[in-house]
């Protein structure tokens, strides 16, 4: 399992800090602000959202790691650092559904 996603669910749910964020741009604040009306939410329930599909995800380094484990469990050798494919990515997303 991904450190962060393990780092993430160990956090008390109930205990909250406050998080500010500075130098905004104006173009960014109002696609925020946009992105957030389109899901019926206020900005700050908008944020919490987003921040907490990001800390609870796996990072890019986590999903390459598990799609070259895979690589090898299926009996391909690797002797050196094999380069992970989007293709890859995909068929071991698919394979995923299948099971």
């Amino acid at each position: 399992m991904d450190q962060n996603a393990d780092m993430a669910s160990d956090l008390p749910q109930k205990e909250t800090i406050t998080v500010t964020i500075r130098h905004v741009p104006v173009g960014v604040h109002l696609g925020l602000q946009t992105h957030a009306k389109l899901a019926r939410q206020s900005m700050q329930d908008y944020l919490l959202e987003q921040l907490s599909r990001i800390a609870t995800r796996p990072t890019m380094a986590d999903v390459l790691a598990r799609a070259q484990a895979r690589r090898d469990s299926r009996g391909t050798r690797v002797t050196r650092v094999t380069r992970v494919t989007k293709e890859d990515l995909v068929r071991f997303g698919d394979e995923d559904r299948e099971q």
